[in-house]
């Protein structure tokens, strides 16, 4: 590992280096901790100048290769903990900078991360301002800060089981639920002997149209299914099939094809299963009215 890059303010500071992998949190904690240890020792910062050949030979560390004139400052702290080349304005001693908190790490190239940190007068405000949110997540869930966690986990669980819920009765509402209406076999048209369903659910995507086509295709036992929504302004179309009619040759495919034409679209998929789509929603109801015409003309056409 090696320094890349450095940024050294009053406040806060940005270090690039040379690393494989992200930091876990536990390294990223015990480099927090060494350089705290260091700051509560409030060691000597020694300057020197001195020769780049002596200062290498003696064992500085010299981040930037050739960069560096023939005389050089070093700096030590707590030799030989630290000891390198730095041409920079540092504090007399370590307890001046006060704190060191450690806010983010992150990659910002191939094999180079970078850390940074808040010092002093910085982290003391990052530390209060952490400890209002704390205090103000605390007032609104009237819980302790202590048992904050549990309670999150808590109310996490209790919002997985009402979407949960929701979803349940979007599906019952998309399916039909246990209402009075009438089944998909008595919506059913006979065209050239076969039944045929369409049906519009507005607000669904393609997921849910194809749940409703199947569910819809179970209860004719043999027919087509078509069925339509419009979904983020856009018309979707899904014709379904059943397999006796798909052994016979009918084809899902060449029907929401040509549905698909009406709505200014294009379509296509499996002889069981097929989706059509536009980009103009105001098109969808005219394509459903014209589905069964559509059909007629097509069975009717390979019939013959």
């Amino acid at each position: 590992m090696r320094q890349t890059v450095s940024l050294v303010a009053p406040d806060r500071l940005r270090f690039d280096f040379t690393h494989v992998a992200q930091m876990t949190p536990d390294e990223i904690r015990q480099v927090q901790d060494i350089v705290n240890d260091k700051i509560r020792e409030n060691h000597d910062v020694n300057v020197e100048y001195t020769s780049y050949r002596e200062a290498i030979d003696r064992g500085a560390l010299a981040f930037f290769g050739d960069k560096y004139e023939t005389d050089v400052r070093t700096i030590q702290i707590d030799a030989p903990w630290s000891y390198e080349l730095c041409g920079g304005t540092h504090m007399a001693q370590t307890g001046g900078i006060g704190a060191f908190f450690i806010t983010s790490e992150a990659g910002i190239g191939s094999g180079t991360r970078r850390l940074e940190a808040l010092t002093g007068k910085g982290a003391e405000d990052h530390l209060w301002e952490r400890f209002g949110m704390l205090a103000d997540i605390s007032d609104k869930l009237r819980t302790p800060v202590p048992e904050l966690n549990a309670r999150i986990m808590s109310q996490l669980d209790e919002l997985d089981e009402a979407r949960r819920n929701v979803a349940r009765l979007e599906r019952e509402a998309l399916l039909g639920g246990g209402g009075s209406g009438p089944s998909a076999a008595e919506q059913a048209k006979l065209i050239n002997g076969i039944k045929v369903v369409v049906d519009r659910k507005d607000g669904v995507n393609a997921k849910g149209l194809r749940e409703l086509g199947d569910h819809l295709r179970n209860q004719i036992g043999s027919g087509i299914v078509v069925v339509g929504s419009v979904f983020e302004g856009k018309p979707i179309v899904i014709t379904m099939v059943t397999k006796d009619l798909v052994e016979d040759g009918v084809d899902a495919g060449e029907f929401v094809n040509a549905i698909g034409q009406l709505m200014n679209g294009r379509g296509g998929g499996r002889a069981d299963v097929a989706q059509a789509g536009g980009s103009d929603g105001s098109l969808l109801t005219n394509a459903l009215d014209a589905a069964p015409d559509v059909i007629g003309t097509l069975l009717t056409a390979n019939q013959a």
